[in-house]
């Protein structure tokens, strides 16, 4: 499997290595000019990882959350009946954490302005609306989505980022970005998944990550530390807890415990309290 193991810098067609405080000092630089900028977040971010990125986004680069230029890569497919029991129609497990995490609306009819939301950033990038791009996970783009056109689009900003954890070796959007981070695998990661029924999951760690690799949420926790504006007073936080600081903060997740989840597992994970908001 060809990996991205060091953090590199694109400049006039070629990859140099880097640090996290070169990619700090461009992101301090972004917010100073006031960019305008797209965020686009893999569906296979733990909820964990989405708690991070929301604080990362308010914090350090001043932009909210709800904003139209922040999306989640959103796919669905129709499935016949028989179909509906054996797969889900979910390409994007766990777009229900960037919804109760307050990024979008939680709803029954909530995937399809999502996905909605997700092809007008597509669509902003190759109108040239804007200056940069942080691309925030594997898959955070939709293969379905890269085109000569959008890659040629990418090219042109001023400043883009790219944490994934494909190599450079290999074709897509990470390729041509002005840096590119190491990240983990979904099969690296331990934490939490919400799926479209409101249900919570408990993720757990398949594979050991290679030496030195951190998932999203460790990589945004450094980047805003070296930044000057740490997320957590200074402290660099795992997914555990994380997982506590969002059930002191998110008002769904208030009475949260790993122990309700892995309790219902039986029934698929713990059920959050959607109704009120219109369903799941």
């Amino acid at each position: 499997e060809l990996r991205l193991l060091k953090s590199y810098f694109k400049a006039q067609d070629q990859y140099f290595e880097t640090s996290l405080s070169e990619v700090a000092r461009s992101l301090v630089d972004l917010r100073a000019h006031k960019y305008r900028t797209a965020i686009f977040l893999s569906p296979f971010l733990t909820t964990e990882d989405q708690f991070i990125v929301k604080r990362f986004l308010e914090e350090l680069l001043d932009v909210v959350p709800t904003s139209d230029n922040v999306s989640m890569q959103i796919k669905s497919r129709d499935l016949d009946n028989v179909s509906k029991v054996l797969v889900s129609p979910d390409y994007s497990p766990n777009f229900k954490s960037f919804e109760f995490l307050g990024f979008g609306s939680v709803n029954n009819q909530s995937t399809t302005s999502l996905e909605s939301r997700y092809q007008k950033n597509i669509d902003n990038l190759l109108s040239g609306s804007f200056d940069s791009a942080i691309f925030i996970g594997d898959f955070s783009i939709a293969p379905s989505s890269i085109t000569p056109e959008l890659l040629s689009s990418i090219k042109k900003l001023k400043l883009s980022i790219a944490i994934t954890s494909k190599s450079i070796d290999l074709p897509g959007i990470h390729n041509i970005c002005s840096f590119v981070i190491p990240t983990t695998t979904i099969n690296e990661k331990s934490g939490t998944m919400i799926n479209r029924f409101g249900r919570i999951q408990r993720l757990e760690k398949l594979l050991e990550e290679p030496k030195g690799i951190k998932s999203e949420s460790v990589i945004l926790q450094d980047l805003a530390t070296l930044s000057g504006k740490p997320l957590f007073e200074g402290e660099i936080l795992d997914s555990r807890s994380v997982f506590i600081k969002m059930t002191k903060n998110i008002e769904s997740f208030n009475d949260l415990t790993m122990f309700k989840i892995k309790g219902d597992i039986d029934n698929g994970g713990y059920q959050l309290a959607c109704e009120s908001k219109g369903g799941c």
